[in-house]
C-alpha cells in the first residue's frame, strides 16, 4: 500500500527510483505528444471495458495464453458489475489516451480511506512509452485530490490475478456495501437467466 502523504506531491511516498520513472514516463509522453490521462466517466466505462479486454487479450496473446479477462463470463461479470460499483462510488478506472485511442486501462476499486488498484492493461505496440505508468500515476493523484489515504499498486505478470481478497476497512465497510452486493447478485442472476435461456 502506497501511503499519500497529506501535503506536498501525492508522488511523494514513492521511491526515488518510481518517481523518476513516473517522470521519465511523462516527459517520453509529452515528446510523443496528444497523450492524457484522466479517470473515466460513467458513461464511458463500456469504452473502457473494451479496451481492457482487448489491450489484457493482446498483452497475453504475446506468451500464446488467453489470460485471464478472455472468458465471455467474466467479461460479463465485469461489465454487470462496473455500473452498480460506479453509481455506489466503489470503482475507480484510470485510462491514457494516445491520439484519442485508450493504450492503458486500470481498473481499480475504492473504500473509505484507500484505492485499490484490481487489473491494467496497456498497449505495448508503441516504442518507447510505458503508458501503464501514466495510469497508476493518475490513480494516485486523483486518490489523493480527494483526500484518500493510499493506493494498492496493480498485480504484475506472474501474480496471480484472482479475485480481490478480503481487507479490512479501518473505517468501515465501504459505502452501501449490503446494497452492492444485493445489486451485484442481482445483475448476476439476470446474467445467468439470458445465458440459460439463449
Amino acid at each position: 500500500m502506497l501511503a499519500l502523504p497529506r501535503q506536498g506531491s501525492p508522488l511523494a511516498g514513492l521511491t526515488r527510483s518510481q518517481r523518476r520513472k513516473v517522470v521519465h514516463d511523462h516527459h517520453r509522453a509529452e515528446a510523443l505528444g496528444d497523450v492524457t490521462e484522466a479517470l473515466v466517466d460513467p458513461e464511458a466505462l463500456d469504452g473502457a471495458l473494451d479496451a481492457l479486454f482487448a489491450l489484457h487479450g493482446a498483452r497475453w496473446a504475446r506468451d500464446g495464453q488467453p489470460g485471464v479477462l478472455a472468458d465471455p463470463r467474466i467479461q460479463a461479470f465485469y461489465r454487470d458489475a462496473a455500473p452498480v460499483l460506479a453509481r455506489a462510488g466503489l470503482l475507480r478506472i484510470s485510462v491514457v489516451r494516445h491520439a484519442d485511442r485508450i493504450v492503458a486501462v486500470l481498473y481499480g476499486l475504492a473504500d473509505r480511506a484507500h484505492w485499490h488498484s484490481y487489473i491494467d492493461a496497456v498497449d505495448m505496440g508503441v516504442p518507447g512509452q510505458s503508458f501503464g505508468t501514466l495510469a497508476f500515476a493518475c490513480l494516485i493523484e486523483a486518490a489523493a485530490a480527494r483526500g484518500h489515504r493510499g493506493v494498492s499498486p496493480p498485480a504484475r505478470r506472474g501474480a496471480v490475478q484472482g479475485p480481490v481478497g478480503r481487507r479490512a476497512h479501518p473505517h468501515g465497510p465501504p459505502p452501501d456495501a449490503a446494497g452492492v452486493r444485493k445489486d451485484l447478485c442481482t445483475a448476476s442472476a439476470i446474467r445467468e437467466r439470458k445465458v440459460s435461456s439463449n
